[in-house]
């Protein structure tokens, strides 16, 4: 199943000009008490190295995960991700009972609106998620 490829680490490649995907990224980092999910932005020389095979519209269409030589996108990247933090895991057996289809469309409606989605997380924690991500 597409879904379970890999457990950890994990490189999660994320928007960092997207308010929402830095909160995002941040929020499963803060569970992450194994350091198993490394946070990279897509913009960056090691997310170029990671994406290189993808035009760089799709780059930014969607989150990426990358693990060894595999690599999910968008809705299908959630379960390996969620599974990569024990805290998480729960979520990630919720979320591995959804149609494949059903989380690829969700995933996709989040990701058109994302700039929407993103005025209402307060600027406050977007600016922590920055400074969580950072450093």
């Amino acid at each position: 199943m597409l879904l379970s490829l890999f457990s950890w680490p994990v490189i999660l490649l994320y928007d960092s000009a997207c308010g929402f995907c830095m909160w995002m990224v941040s929020q499963i980092l803060r569970h992450d008490t194994r350091g198993a999910i490394t946070a990279v932005p897509i913009q960056s020389p090691r997310g170029d190295e990671l994406l290189a095979d993808l035009d760089p519209e799709l780059r930014l269409a969607s989150f990426h995960a990358v693990a060894g030589d595999r690599r999910t996108s968008g809705g299908d990247a959630f379960v390996p991700v969620l599974r990569a933090v024990p805290r998480l895991a729960p979520l990630a057996r919720v979320v591995s009972l959804v149609p494949l289809p059903v989380l690829r469309a969700g995933y996709g409606f989040v990701a058109r609106h994302r700039s929407t989605i993103s005025r209402l997380v307060p600027a406050r924690s977007k600016h922590a998620a920055r400074a969580r991500l950072a450093g």
